[in-house]
């Protein structure tokens, strides 16, 4: 018996100082029959919340937790965005309605380290509402410069917005990477990649991200191909004085074109190799190179014979890539700098016919209205498409 009850107040002594300790140190027990203690169970905290909503969205959004719908009515910010600050313990779910359990989001959603809480609904469980049609590309560009996967929490992030992408029925990912001008824009001697641990980063403005290695970029391609991606390989070159605010004419100088177009052959058929060997189906080897393409613009400070040029790059990827093909033009104009027009957009290059698809990037208003409606931005944006890309489209029976 004396054995008996010095075992018991041995398993007992035991016991409080494993909880002294833990309470020390702040420490939890795995979840067991035992009771969690005090300092292990975790506290609502004020959580900032913005999410967006599909746009057919009517009335008005709350913020669900378990069978309370309503929770907490959101504030309308404008259009599809909504905020609001709730009490939400870590690692509680949650979700998004309009108003009852009949109309609660598609998604459950939980607090995560991210600044705020930034949120998406995909769509709510009542919703009839088809958002494709055929032929259409549902894609968006994956923000992967400056993505460094030895940081932490970057591996995790990326996984997150993969897996997010993917609720939101996205087919392709524009994936990018940057090389730069060196050295500085107004008469580049030199293309070439500046990765981490080259130097000192030239841009403060942050406008630029460093370039990322080959097997960076073929690690990020393989994980979103295991996902079901389909991928758009979009690299560019860049300077350093990239960004609003900067001299619009930076690059237009150029003395040395024979040089630049050297160089960016070597860039193109780089990215080519790279594209084939990881299987991307899409390949844009050019983006806003206006000032190289079109010799009506910049008051004729491009190169001679642009278009022979270029015809020239794209025979050397057909040679190393057998995907698809495109190039990206912009149209951009700057009213403070009238020497600078027109903008052509597509109409300003010459070599569509040796591509598979017309690329354009229109960086231009369409709509002077403050608070214009979806529909009025589809009719504004439909008319300038159609102006400035469909019709040469048609004409070479391009995409």
């Amino acid at each position: 018996m004396k054995t008996f009850l010095v075992s018991i107040i041995g398993v007992v002594g035991l016991f409080v100082a494993a909880t002294a300790v833990m309470f020390v140190f702040k420490t939890c027990p795995p979840q067991g029959p035992w009771p969690t203690p005090p300092w292990c169970i975790q506290q609502p905290i004020d959580f900032n919340l913005t999410v967006t909503v599909p746009y057919w969205t009517e009335g008005d959004v709350y913020l669900g937790v378990g069978n309370n719908a309503s929770y907490l009515k959101l504030n309308h910010l404008e259009s599809v965005f909504y905020s609001g600050t709730a009490k939400i313990g870590k690692g509680e779910q949650y979700y998004y309605s309009r108003g009852s359990l009949a109309t609660r989001s598609t998604d459950n959603f939980t607090p995560m380290e991210l600044p705020n809480g930034l949120d998406a609904v995909t769509d709510w469980i009542d919703s009839t509402k088809t958002i494709s049609m055929p032929g259409f590309q549902k894609g968006v560009l994956f923000g992967g410069s400056g993505w460094h996967p030895e940081e932490a929490g970057v591996n995790e992030t990326v996984e997150y917005n993969l897996d997010l992408a993917k609720k939101f029925g996205v087919e392709w990912l524009v994936i990018d990477n940057m090389w730069f001008e060196f050295p500085d824009c107004s008469d580049a001697q030199q293309i070439k990649p500046f990765y981490v641990g080259d130097g000192v980063w030239p841009d403060t403005q942050g406008w630029t991200s460093p370039t990322k290695t080959d097997q960076q970029m073929k690690d990020l391609i393989s994980r979103a191909k295991s996902k079901g991606f389909k991928i758009f390989l979009k690299p560019v070159v860049v300077s350093f004085a990239k960004g609003p605010g900067r001299d619009p004419s930076c690059h237009v100088h150029m003395t040395n074109w024979d040089g630049w177009f050297k160089d960016y052959t070597a860039f193109a058929v780089h990215f080519g190799k790279l594209a084939q060997e990881t299987e991307v189906e899409m390949y844009a080897f050019g983006t806003e190179l206006d000032i190289a393409t079109d010799p009506t613009r910049f008051a004729g400070l491009g190169p001679s014979n642009p278009t022979e040029r270029w015809r020239s790059i794209i025979k050397e990827i057909r040679n190393v890539y057998s995907g698809k093909l495109t190039f990206s033009v912009s149209c951009s104009v700057d009213p403070n700098h009238p020497e600078y027009y027109p903008c052509n957009g597509p109409d300003g290059v010459k070599f569509w016919d040796d591509l598979d698809y017309i690329g354009f990037e229109p960086y231009f208003s369409i709509t002077t209205k403050k608070k214009p409606s979806v529909a009025d931005i589809k009719d504004a944006f439909g008319s300038a498409l159609d102006s400035a890309a469909i019709t040469r489209a048609k004409q070479l029976s391009k995409k």
